[in-house]
């Protein structure tokens, strides 16, 4: 960027401005006799600024300035009153630094590229809740028909980019469900994984639900528990079958929500549970669970 400064090489008035401008980081063309006007030296490239001091009786400092903010040329006349005021050249001197100074913060603002606006607020949190894995922890009440409620620990992941993901989990039997006989008892503990396609509201509003539809896989392990003759006997089986889930989720943090779980499944294929050989309940058809558990949400 250049200014352009017309007049006496020995002026300590111009001498002054030339070594501000310089100092502002423009480059200074100085000239003892310049164009017919000082709007055409601006016509040269690259020139903001044109300053030309005017001798007796017309004593005054001209200046003609390009402001990009504006893009208009301003032309500005300071009378140097030197006669009746000692300190006229400085104060026009000062004048036209701010000026200068003016330029070239408009021209720095004009060539920086505008900032980036910055996304709303909502956009901004919708960004947090889409995009979401959680890990939760839940205890669970296992029921199935004629046998005692048991109780089962759900450690599972779900993925949820937007509305729709994916869960997947790993229960393990803390107690095991019980069958009463008139002769005696059986026990059943069983592990299971799980994974389901699910579906959830959104998840900004303090309350939310989820639905999801998969399957479950399960090792059921059976111990009967009898008095004598009778013989005490475990055996081990293998289930699997489709699972529906639903589950409801108060918010109590940021990334904290507290849960109630519900999953209904059922085992295939038909397993019998005999007593002494004699065929008394068939297992998991259906198989209910429900509980309170937490979740944290990954940021």
């Amino acid at each position: 960027m250049y200014v352009v400064i017309v007049g006496r090489a020995t002026s300590p008035l111009l001498q002054r401005l030339r070594e501000e401008s310089e100092a502002l980081g423009f480059t200074v063309d100085s000239k003892t006799i310049g164009a017919r006007t000082l709007e055409l030296e601006l016509d040269a490239p690259g020139v903001v600024a044109a300053i030309r001091e005017l001798e007796p009786p017309d004593e005054a400092l001209e200046l003609v300035i390009a402001d990009p903010e504006l893009r208009e040329r301003l032309r500005e006349t300071l009378p140097i009153r030197a006669s009746t005021d000692p300190t006229a050249r400085e104060v026009v001197a000062t004048r036209a630094i701010e000026l200068l100074r003016a330029v070239r913060l408009h021209v720095e603002q004009a060539a920086s590229p505008p900032p980036r606006p910055s996304p709303p607020a909502a956009a901004r949190h919708a960004e947090t809740v889409n995009a979401k894995t959680a890990i939760a922890l839940a205890p669970l009440l296992s029921y199935a028909p004629d046998f005692k409620l048991g109780v089962t620990a759900d450690v599972y992941v779900s993925y949820v980019p937007r509305h729709i993901g994916v869960s997947g989990g790993l229960l393990v039997p803390i107690v095991a469900q019980r069958l009463e006989h008139a002769d005696g008892e059986i026990t059943a503990a069983a592990t299971a994984i799980h994974g389901a396609f699910i579906v959830r509201t959104s998840a900004r509003p303090a309350l939310s639900a989820e639905l999801g539809i998969g399957f479950e896989a399960s090792r059921v392990h059976f111990e009967g528990h009898a008095p004598a003759p009778l013989i005490n006997a475990g055996s081990t089986t293998y289930t699997f079958g489709p699972r529906f889930e639903c589950s409801g989720a108060l918010r109590l943090a940021s990334h904290v929500r507290l849960l109630l779980p519900i999953a209904l499944s059922y085992a295939l294929p038909e397993t019998v549970i005999r007593f002494a050989g004699e065929p008394i309940r068939d297992w998991g058809q259906p198989l209910l669970r429900a509980g309170l558990g937490v979740e944290w949400v990954v940021p």
